[in-house]
C-alpha cells in the first residue's frame, strides 16, 4: 500500500469544501497553523533506534456553518502534518466545537474524529481511525483575519511492526500538538446578519442613535438617524412614530394599540384608559365607566334583565322582574301573606278568606275575649 501524500489530503479537502458551499451550508472561514507536536510512543524493544518524538506540525483547516440550528456549535475540517527526520504523520478529521464570543476573544474546544497515517523511515506505515480533543482560542488580528492559537490530542493507537528488519513493534499512542496561525474570514450574508446585533439605542426628540455590535469582530458601529427624516417623529408621544401612527393625536397617557390608536381591549366601546372592567363579556351592556349596566338598581344586568323598569327596592327574580314566590299573583313586594297554599284565593294582598279569619281568632284569643 502507498502512502497517501499531504497533497492528496488537501485535495480531498477542497473537494469537501465545494461539496459543503451548496444550499445553505457556508464555509466561514478558512485557517493554517503551524507549531510543535510530539508523538508519545511504547516499544516492546529498547535496542532499535528510537524514532524521533519531536515533530514539526503543519494544519490547515475550514470552519463550515449552518449545518446545526445555532452559531455556537460549528464543524471543522482538519487537515494536519507531522513531521521529523524518520516519521511522518498525516490526518485528515472532521472535528465538532463549541465557541464561547467574550469581549475580546473566542474560546473553542470540541471533538475530532478522522483518519490518520503513520510513517516510520519511509518503510513501515500503519493507518486507521483516529480520535481526539482540542481546544484554542482567537483574537482580531484584522477585519478579516484572526490570530489564532490551538492545542489539540489525538489518540490513534498505532502499531508499526518492524520486522524482519527490527524484531521490534512500536505502538504510537498519541500524538500532543501546540501551534499558531491565522484564520481568513469570508464575508458570507450568512455570517454578517448572525454576528451583528443591536447593542443600545439612545434617543431624544431629533435623533436615533443606534449602537451595532460585530460579535465576531468584536467591532461596534454607531449609527445616528434623523427621526424627521425617517418618520421617526412620535407627535403625540404614544410609542407610535408618527410613519406609522393612524390615529397622531392621541390623549396624553392614553393606552394605544399598534397603529396608535385609542385601544378597547373587550370591545365593550369604552377605551381602556376609561375602562374599569376591561374583560366584559361580548355584547355585555356596559355603562361610562365599562362595567355591566344595570339601569333599574335591582341587581341584575341589563344584558340578563326582562324587566327593565322594575321599581325602586322590588324583590326580584334572576332576570329582574318582580318575585311571587307563592305564585298567587301578587308580587312579594305587596304579598302579606308570602306563604299562601297553591291555587289559593287570596285578596289583594296576597291572604285568603280562611288566613283572615284565622288571623282574627288569634286577636280576640290574645285578648282573653273567648272561653
Amino acid at each position: 500500500m502507498n502512502i497517501i501524500k499531504p497533497k492528496w489530503f488537501l485535495l480531498a479537502t477542497l473537494s469537501s469544501l465545494t461539496m459543503l458551499s451548496s444550499n445553505d451550508i457556508a464555509i466561514e472561514s478558512i485557517g493554517i497553523n503551524t507549531g510543535y507536536s510530539k508523538i508519545f510512543y511504547s516499544s516492546e524493544n529498547l535496542d532499535i533506534a528510537k524514532p524521533t518524538t519531536h515533530l514539526y506540525n503543519l494544519e490547515l483547516y475550514t470552519i463550515v456553518e449552518n449545518i446545526f440550528d445555532t452559531n455556537t456549535i460549528k464543524a471543522t475540517l482538519n487537515y494536519i502534518y507531522n513531521k521529523s527526520d524518520d516519521l511522518s504523520d498525516n490526518n485528515l478529521l472532521i472535528g465538532l466545537n463549541r465557541y464561547d464570543k467574550f469581549d475580546n476573544f473566542i474560546f473553542y474546544s470540541g471533538l475530532l474524529v478522522g483518519y490518520s497515517q503513520l510513517e516510520y523511515q519511509d518503510d513501515y506505515f500503519v493507518d486507521g481511525l483516529s480520535i481526539g480533543i482540542q481546544m484554542g482560542t482567537e483574537f482580531l488580528f484584522t477585519d478579516s483575519l484572526k490570530f489564532n492559537i490551538n492545542t489539540k490530542y489525538l489518540v490513534p493507537n498505532y502499531t508499526i511492526n518492524l520486522a524482519p528488519k527490527y524484531s521490534a513493534k512500536v505502538t504510537h499512542t498519541g500524538t500532543l500538538s501546540i501551534s499558531i496561525g491565522l484564520k481568513y474570514i469570508f464575508s458570507t450574508d450568512t455570517v454578517g446578519k448572525k454576528d451583528i446585533e443591536i447593542y443600545h439605542i439612545q434617543t431624544d426628540n431629533e435623533s436615533l442613535n443606534i449602537e451595532l455590535k460585530n460579535i465576531a469582530d468584536y467591532e461596534t458601529v454607531e449609527i445616528d438617524i434623523d427621526k424627521e427624516l425617517y418618520g421617526f417623529v412620535d407627535n403625540d408621544n404614544d410609542g407610535i412614530n408618527d410613519m406609522l401612527d393612524n390615529c397622531s393625536n392621541s390623549v396624553e397617557n392614553e393606552i394605544v394599540d399598534e397603529l396608535g390608536c385609542a385601544k378597547d381591549s373587550d370591545d365593550d366601546y369604552i377605551l381602556d384608559r376609561l375602562d374599569r372592567c376591561k374583560n366584559s363579556a361580548e355584547n355585555e351592556i356596559v355603562d361610562e365607566f365599562g362595567c355591566a349596566k344595570d339601569s333599574d338598581n335591582d341587581k341584575v344586568i341589563d344584558r340578563l334583565d326582562k324587566c327593565m323598569n322594575s321599581v325602586e327596592n322590588e324583590i326580584v327574580d334572576n332576570v329582574g322582574c318582580a318575585k311571587d314566590s307563592d305564585d298567587d299573583a301578587i308580587i312579594d313586594r305587596l304579598d302579606r301573606c308570602p306563604n299562601s297554599i297553591k291555587d289559593a284565593i287570596v285578596d289583594d294582598f296576597g291572604c285568603s278568606e280562611n288566613h283572615e279569619k284565622e288571623r282574627i281568632e288569634k286577636m280576640i284569643n290574645s285578648l282573653g275575649l273567648l272561653n
